[in-house]
């Protein structure tokens, strides 16, 4: 959905109290941030939005949220408070440096070209799928949740290790890890691997 200026959306949200998703796109570099969200929100997405350098508090109803290619975004909202986050996906953010605590709820997170950060924050329990690409900066990765069955690196050229994998792993895939050269043994419950441009991996 397109708006001109901040005034624009705030009237929108006004005249749809009830509203449950909202996608904003291609606002212009004049809207550098959003008001006040609807508290029936439940899937927010916020992609090419030139001049957003924060967004605002989250609504405890949120569960999915995608933030993809806002140049100017330095601030990201407290994630810890909604506690029916399930998807969460950064994209294309060379402003951040860091990642708030993550919700205890979330099943799924990604993070995309995002060249400032260097490593991500603890993993909640409940998370199944992770994906990480092409994030130069990050060194380092933390203990992986104990119902995780995806897990996906690539081009993260910096990464030196992996952590040890949990029994519930089904699926891995690593690509452009040059400074990998070994990774835990794999769990009994696995059944694909794909490894890519990987120089130096071995099984431990």
């Amino acid at each position: 959905m397109y708006f001109k200026t901040k005034e624009e959306i705030s009237a929108y949200f006004s005249e749809n109290p009830n509203l449950g998703y909202l996608a904003l796109t291609d606002c212009p570099p004049e809207i550098t941030g959003l008001p006040q969200l609807p508290s029936s929100l439940k899937d927010l997405s916020v992609g090419n939005c030139l001049g957003i350098t924060s967004l605002p508090k989250l609504p405890h109803t949120l569960t999915s949220l995608c933030v993809d290619h806002c140049p100017e975004l330095s601030t990201l909202p407290k994630l810890a408070d909604s506690p029916h986050l399930r998807s969460l996906s950064f994209r294309n953010l060379p402003r951040i440096h860091g990642l708030p605590e993550l919700s205890r709820s979330l099943n799924y997170f990604g993070v995309t070209n995002c060249p400032g950060i260097t490593c991500l924050p603890q993993l909640p329990a409940s998370l199944s799928i992770l994906g990480i690409y092409n994030c130069p900066a990050i060194t380092s990765l933390p203990q992986l949740p104990s119902l995780l069955t995806i897990f996906e690196v690539e081009n993260c050229p910096e990464l030196t290790f992996l952590p040890q994998l949990p029994s519930s792993l089904t699926f891995l895939k690593l690509g452009h890890l040059p400074n990998i050269t070994n990774f835990p043994e794999l769990p009994s419950s696995f059944r694909l691997l794909e490894v890519k441009n990987s120089l130096g991996v071995t099984r431990a």
